[in-house]
């Protein structure tokens, strides 16, 4: 049409909408919207829930508490919003949050696997590892690190004993 004088649909600059590459960016930028959109709506019911049961309850802030251990795990969050928790409900929230990234990188993988595109396949890949070793890694890496703490004071404790006999 634009031989003929007419417009394009395309404008100068922009790739083509019906282009796959140009389909999966779009659908990318659609799941990271609603992915944001539901962690928000989760925690804003959540938010309103615990306001409405426990908004005027005092607060002490002169010793700090730690999130309960049945935040802690995925198993205990589902178990408190089962039972319609406040608290259960704005950390399902948040999960949601987190876990919106990650099925941005598996869609995005299962979209360059289907369009053949080795390289960014590849690269997803390893984008989902870190994600991964810094979402359950940074238990272990924690725990590891007690341990050297634990195996450290040991030693230390030894040569002193050592250095009391001598």
């Amino acid at each position: 049409m634009a031989a003929c004088g007419g417009k394009s649909s395309v404008q100068p600059g922009f790739p083509d909408k019906s282009h796959p590459e140009v389909r999966l960016e779009e659908l990318l930028g659609t799941l990271l919207r609603l992915g944001v959109f539901l962690a928000a709506s989760v925690v804003t019911v959540g938010a309103v829930l615990y306001l409405l049961r426990h908004g005027m309850e005092p607060r002490g802030f002169r010793v700090f508490h730690s999130e309960p251990e049945e935040f802690r795990t995925i198993p205990g969050v589902l178990r408190s919003v089962s039972q319609w928790s406040g608290r259960g409900i704005i950390q399902l929230g948040l999960l949601c949050l987190v876990a919106t990234p990650v099925a941005r990188v598996v869609f995005a993988m299962v979209g360059f696997a289907t369009l053949r595109d080795r390289t960014y396949v590849v690269i997803c890949l390893m984008v989902l590892l870190v994600l991964l070793l810094s979402l359950f890694g940074s238990a272990r890496i924690g725990w590891c690190a007690g341990l050297l703490r634990q195996r450290k004071r040991h030693q230390r404790i030894i040569l002193r004993r050592a250095n009391a006999l001598e």
